[in-house]
């Protein structure tokens, strides 16, 4: 496939995922799974294939289309409404105007800079790289998108590694630039507006629509998770360099004066930043506080979840700065703030999958029967441990997306067949499940990191990447799973 050209690749993938829609649903019904069931899942199994090859809006079309089409009581106006009127699906577009407002911001920039020109940075190579990861979480954590944040940083780094003689691709360079990628990755999920856990949460209320959000519950938990992955990191980069695994072959300490440097005043516009990120968070945290009966808690509910991204940009799009918006909208539009490919993959997934386990297809009590007896002799912490760690090492082999698709709903179906909310569970799998960078087809940033030669050294990108995964591990059976279960 990879020798063919590029529209012969395409309609070569578009082929196979028809014929996999059409074929897989004559098959006969296996377990408790019914026609209608077999229908969906090769619908589904056919949208997989074209995703994971990288074909992402047209295999989703084509999946609404001929679940509309083969199967019997549906209908393509049908699935397109329910792509288009799905509750996750708008929340995420709106979010995607949020955070490109903040790009617009520049909070970013700004917060780098000044967790940068900190003088402990500058006291060791060790401090510098822990600065280093700090500010990574930071500027992941509020923008929420993991690429971004780390092209950011690694730019910053090579500006760093210019100043202080650090050479490209040694052992100290590729370990600060894997770590720094993970934590990007980790950081996404501190913040009640963040796409990962909207999107998670979206998955699991297919299977489990009765399960309560906590969503502030949610990022302390993934909080926790990430600083511990950066202790062990520290840890780690500490026992290395004392072995002198990682050699550093610079002098940090001769340079002592404007080493980082501010990129950014805490102009007009950042200020507005703060203030927008910090009213969206009190308004999303205030109804966990309130009284249901209060007036305030009452007029919240009006506005809903979804209602906030709106009246929040709306707010962005009316502030002024110099006679100029803080966001515009047609502007954002057309600079493509909003992620069409997550936007169209996310609906046609929750519209199919929706449909997958439902009583009618009989997926849910097939799965149920296959592992209930394996699920059933586990513990709770066990069966979350088992399923995080089994769905960090496939999220490493296929897209972020498509392992949340497959592992979330049911690892919430075994959580509340046990009595438990699923609901912080899934949150947490929602930044577990978006570290696929030990493999290039984990994910976009994965694929980056281990592009990036002049840099990382290939082999020592490999390695490393374990090395960030077994630290995740670690966090979440010490910190994150327990955590997890507490707020259940």
């Amino acid at each position: 496939m990879s020798k063919l050209s590029k529209s012969a690749r395409f309609y070569l993938i578009m082929g196979i995922s028809l014929v996999i829609m059409i074929l897989f649903g004559k098959l006969p019904p296996f377990g408790d799974m019914t026609v209608y069931g077999m229908q969906f899942l090769g619908v589904f199994l056919g949208c997989i294939f074209g995703w994971l090859l990288g074909v992402v809006v047209p295999v989703s079309l084509l999946g609404i289309i001929m679940a509309g089409l083969l199967i019997e009581g549906q209908s393509v106006d049908g699935m397109m409404k329910a792509l288009q009127s799905t509750q996750m699906v708008l929340v995420v577009f709106w979010a995607f105007f949020f955070v490109y407002g903040l790009e617009k911001c520049g909070i970013l920039d700004f917060l780098a800079g000044k967790i940068m020109s900190v003088k402990l940075c500058a006291k060791s190579p060790w401090h510098l790289a822990i600065a280093l990861w700090i500010c990574t979480m930071v500027c992941a954590g509020l923008s929420t998108q993991p690429f971004a944040s780390a092209f950011l940083m690694f730019n910053m780094y090579y500006s760093v590694a210019d100043k202080v003689g650090a050479q490209k691709a040694s052992s100290y360079t590729s370990f600060v630039l894997v770590i720094m990628a993970a934590v990007a990755s980790l950081s996404t999920g501190m913040v009640p507006y963040a796409g990962s856990i909207l999107m998670s949460l979206s998955f699991m209320s297919a299977v489990v629509p009765e399960a309560i959000y906590n969503i502030p519950a949610i990022c302390v938990v993934n909080f926790c998770v990430t600083s511990v992955t950066i202790i062990l990191a520290a840890v780690l980069l500490k026992i290395l360099m004392t072995a002198h695994i990682i050699r550093v072959e610079f002098d940090i300490s001769s340079i002592q004066e404007n080493l980082f440097e501010g990129r950014t005043e805490f102009d007009t516009k950042v200020k507005w930043g703060f203030f927008y990120i910090l009213f969206l968070v009190v308004i999303m945290m205030l109804p966990t506080f309130l009284s249901p009966e209060s007036t305030l808690n009452i007029f919240l509910e009006r506005i809903g979840m979804l209602g906030m991204f709106v009246v929040v940009v709306a707010l962005m799009s009316f502030t002024t700065v110099n006679g100029e918006p803080l966001m515009d909208l047609e502007t954002a539009i057309k600079e493509g703030a909003v992620k069409w490919q997550v936007y169209f993959m996310m609906g046609a997934a929750l519209v199919i999958s929706g449909q997958l386990v439902t009583e009618q297809a009989g997926l849910s009590s097939t799965i149920q029967n296959a592992v209930g007896g394996i699920a059933e002799g586990m513990s709770l912490y066990v069966l979350c441990l088992v399923f995080l760690t089994g769905g960090l090492i496939l999220t490493n082999c296929i897209t972020n997306t498509v392992a949340m698709q497959l592992v979330i709903p049911v690892l919430a179906i075994f959580m509340a067949a046990k009595g438990v909310n699923p609901a912080v569970i899934t949150g947490l799998s929602a930044i577990v499940l978006i570290y696929g960078q030990i493999l290039p087809s984990g994910s976009p940033l994965g694929a980056f990191l281990h592009g990036n030669v002049e840099w990382i050294e290939a082999r020592l990108g490999y390695i490393y990447t374990v090395c960030a995964a077994i630290c995740v591990v670690i966090a979440i059976a010490v910190i994150g799973i327990p955590l997890a279960l507490f707020f259940s």
